[in-house]
């Protein structure tokens, strides 16, 4: 495998999340050769999440915080935490410079009738309870819709794809919008997607 370092792991077989990088690499490059080197227009495309609290489930892990903190830079919103982090994500945020997002019940303390937007779930079983209903605006998700979904007076925004992780989608959207990606985010998301999607190899889980 000419694309991957493999110096600091003994001789073994290669997984099938190696091969695929393998394989789509040359893909990865073009793409990356057409994204924005320099930031953008800020202006939020759709003003409901624009100055939104990004926000992802109880029992936050990587997913949840990466993908808000995306969601937050690509949308015109701020990123927060639904619970205490895991090792993982803070292993991550150190490594790339990110602050911790602050709780979701102080922001919304603050403001209380702020724009909530959900990523990495949808499940009523999994909103902290700070958040009121109707408050929220948007969802951003990547899991099956299943009983006791939320409920919305009015019609919200809503992203949910079947792919391996909610960062992918996140990474995705600001390609194809042609926003720039500040790199310590980028690196937020990236360390999502191998440790979530495990042995997924679809070009979407990249």
């Amino acid at each position: 495998m000419k694309h991957l370092d493999h110096t600091t792991y003994a001789k073994r077989e290669e997984t099938a999340l190696e091969h695929a990088v393998e394989e789509h690499w040359d893909e990865g490059c073009t793409l990356l050769k057409h994204l924005p080197k320099a930031k953008g227009q800020s202006d939020a495309f759709f003003p409901l999440l624009d100055d939104a609290v990004f926000v992802g489930h109880i029992m936050t892990d990587l997913d949840s915080i990466a993908g808000a903190i995306g969601a937050a830079e690509l949308y015109g919103g701020v990123p927060a935490r639904a619970s205490e982090i895991n090792t993982e994500t803070q292993f991550a945020l150190e490594h790339w410079g990110v602050d911790l997002p602050p709780p979701v019940e102080d922001l919304l303390a603050e403001r209380p009738d702020r724009n909530v937007c959900l990523v990495d779930f949808q499940q009523q079983s999994q909103l902290n309870p700070a958040i009121p209903m109707a408050n929220i605006v948007g969802v951003i998700d990547h899991h099956a819709l299943q009983s006791n979904t939320i409920v919305t007076e009015k019609p919200i925004f809503v992203d949910i794809r079947p792919w391996g992780c909610m960062s992918s989608i996140v990474a995705h959207t600001y390609a194809v919008n042609e926003k720039f990606l500040p790199k310590p985010i980028a690196g937020m998301l990236l360390r999502r997607v191998p440790s979530h999607t495990g042995p997924h190899t679809t070009a979407s889980a990249w």
